[in-house]
Formats: structure tokens, C-alpha cells, sequence
């Protein structure tokens, strides 16, 4: 059974979200916590298997379509077809300065470290131009600097 993400379309009208297995593994370290100098590394590894791709097709004549706006599943079972499973890996070193009565803190973090560009959406209706074309990929790799005041 497959359960779609929306109302079947828009953005993520072709996302079926069936994932059998998911993992979430975060952690920091802090680097000479107890010098001047010390600084916070952390990391974020996340993944999950792919979500099915079930390509269908519309009925060519009105005889095939008896109900109106019909999909006819292509395969045997829906998930037949898989994206590929998805790992992404997010970096972060941030460094905290104390000023008086504040604390004043910079990061740089990098989203997407490997540049992973698995596919999330393909074009599943067959007997179409654009049928198996991408339409989504995981979102490129991303630097982002920071800045964080924080009053006591």
C-alpha cells in the first residue's frame, strides 16, 4: 500500500512515501572545551531507503475507461520500481565567544557534504514526452555561515 505525499499534483503530487527503514545519527565534539581557543565540531547523517516509483498509464480508448480519469498501475506491484536510497551528510564546526554579559557565537555549517544528487521525483506516467525525466533531485551541496548573539 502505497501512500501519497499530496492531492496527486503539484510539487509532490508523484511522492509515495513508503520507506521500510529510516536512520537519524547526529553527534558534537568539542574541542578543548577548557581553552581560549576551544571549538564545537558536529555532524548529521541521515538517510532512508527510496520511496516506490509506480509507473502508470492512462486508458488509450473509452472502452478502457469506464470511471472517467483512470490509472492503470504498470507493473505487478507498486513499489516494483524504487528510487534509489538516500544518505546525506551534514558538517558543522561553530566557535563561542564570551563578551561580558553575552555570548557571541559563529558557525559555518555545510549541508550536503558528499554533493549527493540522488533522484527524489521522476515523471512515472507512461506514454508521455517527458515520461522517466527528472523532476527532483536532492538539494545541492550548501555552505552556510552564521552568527548567534545570546544576552545573560
Amino acid at each position: 500500500m502505497l501512500q501519497g505525499s499530496g492531492t496527486g499534483s503539484g510539487s509532490k503530487g508523484g511522492v509515495y512515501i513508503n520507506a521500510g527503514w529510516s536512520y537519524s545519527v547526529t553527534g558534537m565534539y568539542q574541542v578543548a572545551p577548557e581553552k581560549s581557543w576551544g571549538f564545537n565540531v558536529s555532524a548529521a547523517i541521515n538517510g532512508r531507503e527510496g520511496y516506490a516509483l509506480p509507473f502508470f498509464r492512462r486508458p488509450s480508448s473509452a472502452a478502457e475507461n469506464l470511471v472517467g480519469s483512470l490509472n492503470l498501475q504498470a507493473t505487478d506491484k507498486a513499489d516494483d520500481y524504487q528510487y534509489d536510497d538516500i544518505s546525506i551528510i551534514d558538517l558543522r564546526i561553530e566557535k563561542e565567544f564570551n563578551v561580558k554579559d553575552s555570548r557571541f557565537t559563529v558557525g559555518l555549517e555545510l549541508f550536503n557534504a558528499l554533493n549527493d544528487s540522488t533522484v527524489l521525483q521522476r515523471q512515472h506516467r507512461l506514454g508521455l514526452g517527458s515520461t522517466d525525466f527528472v523532476r527532483e533531485i536532492v538539494s545541492p551541496q550548501v555552505f552556510r555561515l552564521g552568527f548567534r548573539f545570546a544576552f545573560n
